[in-house]
């Protein structure tokens, strides 16, 4: 298996997935402590369009990214079969 170049995380927002360091769920204590640390230092990005959060990205570079599409389709888009 190996790692596409750049995977949709939904509403024409695209990341890379080696930059990829975990995938969170927005509703466990580690999604939500994760996402409080990002706006406290300026590392959090949203690219939910304004819809409701359904995945919390951690990245290598310190980014936390919330994304509107569910973290099952993420696993399954950064790994090709």
């Amino acid at each position: 298996m190996s790692p596409k170049t750049t995977i949709s995380i939904g509403y024409k927002s695209y990341i890379n997935p080696g930059f990829v360091k975990e995938i969170l769920e927005p509703n466990h204590a580690r999604g939500k402590k994760t996402k409080a640390w990002a706006i406290e230092n300026s590392r959090f990005i949203d690219a939910t369009a304004g819809r409701k959060t359904r995945c919390i990205l951690y990245m290598t570079t310190g980014h936390v990214i919330s994304c509107g599409i569910d973290c099952r389709l993420i696993r399954g888009k950064i790994w090709v079969k």
